[in-house]
Formats: structure tokens, sequence, C-alpha cells
């Protein structure tokens, strides 16, 4: 990449920062009144900093499921190191509305480290069935009733689903398998972390 244009991505990567904390500050700053309304300061302090441990110990296993994921689409070793520090590196992004700038971010910085477009896009899709997986699962556990009024009627077709996506992941990675035993690469070996 020629210097002008990695100077380039640099400001575009710092004025993305500056964006999304500023979004996350304004948002806070319309709530702050509510807040303090509602609810006594030691009290929210307290819930904040929970939650900003809980949600960080939930990035790291994301970053760490993401590093999973990569290695078994993608035929260029990434170390779990690397990958860890692109889906961190990205997490902000998922604050400004759409969240298309994390996972443009996870694909730039992945790509950086030699991996193919079209399996960063397996990779990508794989971690969708898996949230979809993952939330039906969970909504199994709840009647009926507690679901939105708008999904109520999938309610029956939980099971269908999950069986279907699940189907659809194992014929995804018998597929690259395949694919890789082609090229004489495991897509599943372990490497260093």
């Amino acid at each position: 990449m020629p210097a002008s244009l990695k100077a380039l991505s640099k400001y575009l990567g710092i004025t993305l920062t500056v964006l999304c904390i500023g979004f996350v500050a304004w948002r806070f700053s319309l709530l702050t009144p509510q807040i303090r309304r509602l609810s006594d300061w030691p009290s929210v302090l307290a819930g904040l900093s929970i939650a900003t441990l809980i949600y960080s110990l939930g990035a790291l296993l994301l970053a760490i499921a993401w590093w999973f994921l990569l290695r078994t689409f993608a035929r260029a070793p990434i170390s779990l190191l690397s990958a860890s520090h692109g889906h961190l590196l990205a997490q902000l992004a998922k604050y400004l509305p759409g969240n298309l700038f994390h996972f443009a971010a996870r694909h730039v910085h992945a790509r950086r480290n030699g991996l193919d477009h079209i399996e960063l896009a397996s990779a990508a899709f794989a971690e969708s069935l898996l949230l979809v997986i993952m939330a039906t699962l969970l909504s199994v556990s709840l009647p009926t009733e507690a679901l939105p009024a708008e999904i109520q009627w999938l309610a029956m077709w939980r099971w269908p689903i999950v069986i279907g996506l699940l189907c659809t992941l194992s014929i995804g990675v018998y597929i690259l398998r395949s694919r890789a035993q082609a090229t004489d690469r495991d897509p599943f070996q372990t490497s260093a972390i």
C-alpha cells in the first residue's frame, strides 16, 4: 500500500474513532438528566463499572470466536493476537449507526494479514448464522407470549430454523475441508497464538 494511502487510512481511522466516541458521549449527555432524576449516582457508577467489566469480557470472548472463525475459513494462518487486535479495534465502530464500519474495519485488518475476501465473507456469514442460532436457542427458554409480538409467529419454527442453520453451517465447513484437503492444508489446525 502506498504511503499516501496508509496516511489517509490512518487519518480516516482517527476520524472514525473520534466520531464514535463523540456519538457515544452525545447519547450519554442526552440521557444524563433522566439518569440523575431516576437514580442516584453511586448506583449508576457501580452499575456502569460492572456493565463495563461484563462487556469487556464478552468482547474478548467474541474476539476469540472471531479468531476461531478465521482459522476455520481462511487458508492463511492468523494468530490469536492479530485476529483479536483487529476485532477489538473494530468494536468502537459498532456504535456508528448501521454497524457497517465494524465489518469493514475487521475486513481491512484481516486483509492486511493475508486473508482473502471470500474467506472473510465466509467467516462473517458463519458468524451471522451462529448469532441467529444462539438467539433462537435462547428464545426456546422463553414462552411464546414473552417474545415480541412481531415474531411470536416464528415460535413454532424455532427448532426447524436451528436445525436448518446448523446443516447450512456444517455443509459449509465440509466444503471448506474438502477444498483445504485439495491444497494440503487443514483449516482446523492450530497455530501459534
